[in-house]
């Protein structure tokens, strides 16, 4: 489907990016699935319900990158291993 295309470029490129900062990047990560979830809402229009799907499985592969390093960088060192196994 679009969104797992979606979630695999996301995961791609987001490397990059990861060097301005993990929750700079989450937090732009957040304007994504808030813009695509807007755009599956129109109805009556393939094409943004295709788009929409696509930027929130960006956002979902971006996450996906973000998130363990955010959380093995901020948890204690104690739970490091499992608090980053979870995400």
């Amino acid at each position: 489907s679009i969104a797992t295309a979606g979630c695999a470029i996301g995961a791609l490129f987001s490397g990059p990016l990861a060097q301005y900062g993990r929750w700079k990047c989450i937090l732009l990560t957040n304007v994504f699935v808030i813009i695509g979830a807007g755009l599956t809402l129109v109805e009556k229009n393939w094409w943004c319900l295709i788009v929409g799907r696509f930027l929130y499985g960006c956002a979902a592969g971006s996450y996906s990158v973000f998130c363990p390093k955010y959380i093995a960088e901020t948890a204690p060192t104690e739970i490091k291993g499992p608090a980053g196994g979870i995400s």
